[in-house]
């Protein structure tokens, strides 16, 4: 998306942020303290949206949050002042000048950045730290319920939020290089009752079709409501 489009979505993914029930922001701020990464001098959160990782800035001495969107910088600075945090610095500025900008940090982190893809960018943002180059994508989101329900009614499979061939692309190029890293993953589960009733409504416009009948027959069978287990699958790529 463009920077309008984020703009418009900035207050959508602000509040999905805040509704998330999966800690990751907690636990990615515990593991790089097991690390010793944690505390750090600079921290800086490239791409960093509406805030998520502000939690970090509790282990920084200086900590910056950098994105292309006005909105979601705004919110972000939102989030610090509910969390009472200080030194905290929001910049306006694309990943690509970020790259081409001579400061470094302790410690660079990128979190779902759509735009690093390329293992150019990966040493690159490598190069801009001190102690390490944290890189984190969702590489598995799974619901038992309805990734089934929509293969049956041909509906895209492949969730846009997931890139785990970025991730592996990246560990190929690190290994072939034999330059040192790490890897953490953070899976989280979650159930959710569903009734026959929502999912009928929620997919209303496939409701006249055969196959979606006998789909939403073998999920339900003779109950009422069934159980959707979701799965989540972060994966940290530490590169020293």
């Amino acid at each position: 998306m463009n920077e309008q489009e984020w703009d418009e979505f900035a207050e959508e993914y602000y509040m999905v942020q805040k509704e998330s029930e999966f800690p990751i922001a907690r636990d990615l701020r515990r593991y790089l303290k097991e690390q010793k990464l944690l505390p750090a001098k600079e921290l800086v959160d490239v791409a960093g949206g509406a805030g998520r990782y502000l939690t970090l800035a509790k282990d920084t001495m200086h900590y910056e949050l950098i994105d292309f969107s006005g909105e979601m910088l705004a919110f972000a600075e939102q989030e610090a002042k509910e969390m009472n945090l200080s030194d905290c610095h929001f910049l306006k500025k694309t990943f690509s000048d970020f790259l081409e900008s001579n400061q470094r940090y302790a410690l660079v982190l990128s979190v779902a950045n759509p735009v690093l893809t390329k293992n150019e960018q990966l040493e690159r943002l490598r190069s801009k730290a001190k102690k390490a180059c944290l890189v984190m994508r969702v590489i598995e989101s799974s619901d038992d319920v309805f990734d089934p329900l929509e293969v049956s009614l041909g509906l895209e499979t492949m969730n846009i939020h997931t890139s785990p061939l970025t991730m592996e692309q990246f560990e190929s190029y690190l290994m072939k290089q034999k330059i040192p890293y790490k890897i953490k993953d953070f899976t989280y589960t979650s159930q959710e009752t569903i009734t026959r009733d929502f999912l009928e409504e929620y997919y209303d416009e496939f409701a006249a079709e055969p196959t979606f009948s006998v789909a939403v027959k073998n999920i339900f069978k003779e109950n009422k409501q069934v159980i959707s287990t979701k799965k989540l699958t972060y994966r940290l790529l530490v590169v020293f």
